[in-house]
């Protein structure tokens, strides 16, 4: 009988694999308080970082873990669980220091002074003043990802977007949600649902036939041309769309203004602008007599 899914809170000790060198990793093993869990994650956690995690327990090689499909961050929301938090975090900060803080300083904990606290000096003070800033960093970051599981994206799109944009990432969607689209593995399908009606955008919006447009050109360039015939390209559009031929026009009309599409009259066909100056500089290296 399988394993029931359960919901594991944790504490990270360290990364197992992979190495931090590694780049764009996305599987990952954690020691964490509750023993080793591995797992998918759209980050890279850092040490003392509190995760939720959902999954359930299995076994390797004899010893048992815990295997997670999703991770998020686990922030306290109440000021006491925050500092508690922070002194899991800070070195050198202990059980009864942490406990003399809050006597001291109550709700205004975070303004204690060097020296305020019996031993609370120096390079401890130091660190707790650190790890009071990347538990502001991590509550900002778990408020922006909640703001878009909220809006219909994933844990993992809404991670990937805050690597990308950073505290910005709200303004960006809110401007744009298409603009989710641009993450690695996500595209216009998995914004043109919830999130778009999330954030007011019809189904005529102008930033949803333009993202259409991009859309079904990377689609139809797939097999490797970068030209499309404008009668496929709006075919395709129209039918992705649902219609709205007099919009597609005038996007597409607006994306060669401002550099987005590069068009060919001679055969009727449309590129991307970026495939083009892709394929443009590459012609003029290989025409320019270098040896390869």
């Amino acid at each position: 009988m399988p394993e029931p899914i359960i919901e594991l809170c944790v504490s990270v000790e360290r990364v197992l694999y992979p190495q931090e060198t590694v780049e764009n990793a996305s599987w990952f093993i954690l020691q964490t308080s509750e023993g080793v869990c591995k797992g998918n994650m759209a980050w890279r956690p850092r040490p003392q970082e509190r995760l939720r995690l959902t999954g359930s327990y299995g076994s390797y090689q004899g010893k048992k873990e815990f295997k997670f499909t999703s991770a998020e961050l686990d922030i306290p929301t109440d000021s006491r669980g925050m500092l508690h938090y922070v002194c899991e975090m800070a070195s050198g900060v202990g059980a009864a220091m942490e406990a003399q803080i809050w006597e001291a300083k109550g709700e205004d904990w975070a303004s204690v002074q060097d020296g305020e606290i019996p031993r609370l000096t120096g390079k401890i003070w130091c660190n707790l003043m650190e790890a009071i800033e990347r538990a502001e960093c991590d509550r900002a970051k778990g408020a922006i990802i909640a703001e878009l599981l909220k809006a219909g994206a994933t844990m993992n799109m809404a991670a990937a977007a805050y690597e990308t944009w950073g505290d910005g990432t709200i303004g960006v969607v809110q401007s744009n949600p298409y603009r989710l689209a641009e993450l690695p593995n996500y595209g216009f399908s998995h914004v043109d649902g919830q999130i778009r009606v999330h954030f007011g955008i019809g189904d005529s919006d102008p930033r949803r036939i333009r993202a259409a447009v991009v859309y079904v050109l990377r689609q139809l360039t797939e097999s490797g041309s970068t030209l499309i015939g404008w009668e496929d390209l709006n075919t395709a559009c129209l039918a992705k769309l649902g219609g709205y031929q007099d919009l597609i026009i005038q996007s597409v009309s607006e994306m060669f203004q401002e550099g987005t599409l590069k068009g060919f009259r001679d055969t009727r066909s449309v590129s991307l602008a970026s495939d083009y100056r892709n394929e443009f500089a590459i012609w003029e290296f290989l025409n320019a007599g270098v040896e390869i």
